[in-house]
């Protein structure tokens, strides 16, 4: 288990950034999406985008980009799942769907700036917070690794 050095939550090994706060962890964060020549200090917890500190939008501790829809998924939805991939992401969005649980995916390599940056868990998928257990249960069933669920043990 990981902890974060700007909010203390503890996530799964293996993020660049916090999955509660999107604090950037790696000491080789990109640079800011919006100002190439300024280095990220965190990254929207919604889409992954990275974010100085003239970008990032703040509510209650947590980053986020300017797109307002962003902190609405935020409230009305949990992380899922974060993965290297964004075909398994997809493809577990696809699946839960099948099981009558709708996700959806947000991915970090949108962006001019993480394109290219070798990043760990770009993809990122949240579901209904009413749906979190019935998709942890579904991630099971589809043999993902529980080191890619937030919060979760490696």
């Amino acid at each position: 288990m990981s902890s974060c050095p700007a909010c203390n939550a503890s996530f799964a090994d293996g993020s660049d950034t916090c999955p509660v706060c999107g604090w950037w962890l790696d000491d080789a964060s990109p640079a800011c999406d919006a100002h190439p020549e300024t280095p990220a200090t965190g990254c929207c917890v919604v889409c992954g985008r990275p974010l100085c500190e003239r970008c990032e939008v703040t509510e209650d501790g947590v980053r986020f980009c300017e797109v307002p829809d962003h902190r609405e998924v935020r409230r009305e939805r949990e992380l899922l799942l974060e993965s290297e991939s964004e075909f398994e992401a997809d493809w577990v969005v696809e699946n839960l769907a099948q099981n009558g649980i709708m996700g959806v995916m947000f991915s970090a390599h949108e962006f001019p700036s993480t394109r290219w940056t070798p990043m760990r868990r770009p993809a990122r998928v949240f579901v209904q917070k009413a749906d979190l257990a019935a998709a942890r249960e579904a991630l099971v069933r589809f043999d993902i690794e529980s080191t890619k669920v937030p919060g979760d043990a490696a």
